[in-house]
């Protein structure tokens, strides 16, 4: 006879195991997720109504199958190397995503699980699959993927556009610059071109007023000379005396006029001469007395020396026109300051009166300042006029400023 409390311990065993198997088969009935039972071969033995919910197979109706056979045939073959691996023991579970059909036809996308049961001695047994719909999940992401390429494209495209919109642009810039610095180019060269016929007009004037007076008056003095020496030679020698400051006024523009052809010579001759000779050819040109003088030496930058020349020609050629004068005097001192100044006896004029652009005053201020020098005028009406252009070298404005 057994004793009562072997029979009481085995009661309670038993009692536990039909506990255990009441909660197992609850939490398999009920889960929210497909489940199977099956052998090793895959026949199945069990499933859970979520299982049916999702594929429309009975338990009755998936004995006759393979669950392969649910599988779409081009997924078939996903999962045979890792189930083969399951079962060799060389894993205890894997997953797979693949395609289904459920049983009215109607495909459908599933996360599967198996994993392995084993028997109390450790031998695998039986085999347990979770089945999931994960559908929506997937159309989402397809979903997403597509509205990504689309949006990828979309960018692609618009960056393709924008990236040809401005090609486009810079080809227009490049061809607008090409234009503008044509028509720069253009202007440029007409400008020199008009220059060149501005100075070539200039000098043929020159030439006619100056040259070509003077020649004509020489001329004129020359035929008459012979007879009026015979009738009276103190006058003859008037007339010969003037014939020479004629000839002498006419060689003088001559150089003048070369001078200004060839613009570079005048940066190699020095400052005196070329101011000897300007007031040499306007004695010719106007008849009027210039007393030139000149003191010291110095070497000054070329531009010291044009801008000068350029100041002391409007001067004199304001002298001529305007000033009504019997006396000139131009006086140049040239040492560590170079001074310049200009002198006439002329009918003068009011500076208070006269705009600072009047008799191309403004022009010979300007043509000072470029150089760095101080330019003085002074003038009252029947006292003359007097212009003074003081220039100091960089080494004196050193020393001063120390």
């Amino acid at each position: 006879m057994i004793p009562s409390d072997q029979v009481f311990i085995a009661k309670q065993v038993l009692d536990n195991l039909q506990q255990s198997e009441a909660r197992l088969r609850a939490m398999f009935d009920n889960a929210v997720i497909g489940m199977t039972l099956s052998t090793l071969d895959r026949r199945v033995l069990q499933i859970n109504e979520a299982l049916t919910r999702i594929t429309g197979y009975s338990l009755e109706d998936l004995k006759g199958l393979h669950p392969s056979d649910l599988a779409h045939p081009d997924d078939r073959h996903l999962g045979r190397a890792e189930f083969t691996e399951l079962l060799a023991g060389k894993r205890s579970s894997f997953s797979l995503e693949r395609r289904y059909f459920r049983k009215n036809g109607q495909l459908f996308w599933g996360r599967v699980t198996y994993s392995l049961v084993c028997d109390s001695d450790g031998k695998p047994c039986n085999l347990v699959g979770l089945m999931e719909d994960i559908t929506e999940q997937k159309m989402t992401a397809e979903k997403l993927a597509a509205q990504e390429s689309e949006y990828r494209q979309t960018l692609e495209q618009k960056v393709a556009e924008r990236t040809h919109e401005l090609r486009q642009i810079n080809q227009q810039l490049e061809e607008e610059i090409a234009q503008r610095e044509k028509a720069e180019q253009a202007l440029a060269e007409k400008a020199a071109q008009d220059a060149i016929i501005s100075e070539r007009t200039r000098l043929a004037r020159d030439l006619h007023d100056a040259v070509t007076q003077t020649l004509f008056s020489s001329s004129l003095i020359a035929e008459v000379l012979p007879d009026l020496w015979e009738i009276n030679p103190e006058e003859g020698q008037k007339r010969l005396e003037e014939l020479r400051q004629l000839t002498r006024g006419a060689l003088a523009e001559m150089r003048t006029l070369l001078v200004e052809l060839r613009p570079n010579s005048m940066a190699q001759i020095p400052l005196p001469d070329l101011l000897r000779q300007l007031c040499e050819s306007l004695i010719g040109r106007a008849r009027l007395p210039i007393q030139f003088t000149s003191e010291g030496q110095a070497n000054i930058p070329a531009d010291v020396k044009i801008a000068l020349y350029r100041i002391s020609q409007e001067a004199l050629n304001n002298i001529v026109k305007h000033a009504k004068a019997t006396r000139v005097i131009v006086s140049l001192q040239m040492g560590e300051n170079v001074r310049l100044a200009i002198v006439d006896d002329g009918s003068g004029f009011d500076l208070e009166a006269v705009s600072p652009d009047h008799l191309g005053l403004k022009i010979m201020c300007e043509r000072a300042e470029s150089i760095g020098a101080d330019c003085s005028i002074y003038s009252q009406p029947g006292e003359g006029t007097q212009i003074t252009v003081i220039w100091q070298s960089e080494i004196v404005k050193t020393k001063d400023s120390i």
